[in-house]
């Protein structure tokens, strides 16, 4: 039944990006952006949750599909950073 949760909380997460599109909350469109580009990746991600568990029954496949999990996550974690580190330059 895990699968069912991680399904519920993507459709929440596509709500709430779908939500963002409509409502505009951030002032600046560069915030805006990156803050759906995150909620996007993190959708990406749970994804890759869910083909872990008994939906996929293939071991090797489950075991590509970790790979990818860890790929999103580290493309994520470097382009955070990253922007991170441009905008503290950028400030100095």
């Amino acid at each position: 039944m895990l699968w069912v949760e991680l399904q519920v909380f993507i459709y929440c997460i596509i709500l709430e990006v779908k939500v963002l599109e409509l409502i505009r909350p951030y002032e600046d469109p560069f915030d805006h952006t990156l803050h759906i580009g995150n909620e996007i990746i993190v959708a990406l991600c749970y994804y890759t949750f869910l083909l872990q568990t008994d939906f996929v029954r293939d071991e090797m496949a489950q075991y590509y599909i970790g790979y990818v999990c860890i790929t999103f996550v580290c493309l994520h974690l470097v382009f955070n950073l990253g922007l991170i580190m441009f905008l503290s330059v950028k400030e100095i």
